[in-house]
Order: C-alpha cells, then sequence, then structure tokens
C-alpha cells in the first residue's frame, strides 16, 4: 500500500490516483511512502479490521491537508482518503500520518 500527501481536498472523483489533483511535489524531502497492511478479526463479531503502519518523513518541510492510501504502488484502486481538517505544516522537521489501533471500535476500515 501506499500513502499520498495532498495540499488541496476534495481530491477530484474524475482524477486518477496515480497522478491526484492536489499530491505535492516532490520536494521538501516528500515522496509517497510504502505503508504495510495487517488485518485482523474479531472472534466474538467477526468483524475484519485493516492496520495500516504509521507513515514517517523527517527532515521535511511541507504542508499538506490530506492523503490517499492506495492499493501498491501502480494500483488505480483508493483504498482510504484521509482529510486532516486543515492544512498541516511542517518546517524541517518529522510529519507523521498516524492510523489508529485496528480494534473493534478504532480500525480505520471495519467490516462486517
Amino acid at each position: 500500500y501506499t500513502l499520498s500527501l495532498h495540499d488541496a481536498l476534495p481530491i477530484s472523483t474524475t482524477s486518477s490516483v496515480n497522478s491526484p489533483v492536489g499530491e505535492l511535489a516532490a520536494t521538501g524531502n516528500y515522496a509517497r511512502k510504502s505503508i504495510a497492511l495487517t488485518t485482523s478479526k474479531d472472534a466474538t463479531t467477526g468483524t475484519v479490521m485493516a492496520d495500516f503502519a504509521d507513515a514517517v518523513w523527517t527532515s521535511a518541510t511541507f504542508t499538506a491537508s490530506g492523503a490517499i492510501v492506495i492499493a501498491g504502488s501502480g494500483s488505480n484502486y483508493a483504498v482510504v482518503v484521509l482529510d486532516f481538517g486543515g492544512p498541516k505544516t511542517v518546517s524541517n522537521g518529522t510529519f507523521t500520518v498516524t492510523f489508529p489501533n485496528a480494534d473493534i471500535n478504532n480500525a480505520i476500515v471495519r467490516l462486517t
């Protein structure tokens, strides 16, 4: 899975996720990140939960308003679109996208 950061949301529904409108330029130490996916299943409810690894950019300088999780590099399938609730800026520091722990109440993706 790949995480790309964007400087504007909403992302156009007519754009390809491989070159989506508003993706940050490859400057300020920004590049798409590969992130691992693990899944688990709750034995009681049968709910399947997705847990993505956090993405970290170090020595970064950029502003992002959201992100897209893409189902692997070269894929055209968006799995999750994240809205950060406004622009988030980092200047020569660490920028982290933290995903919630995959439990029955907090997983970013849950299938029942």
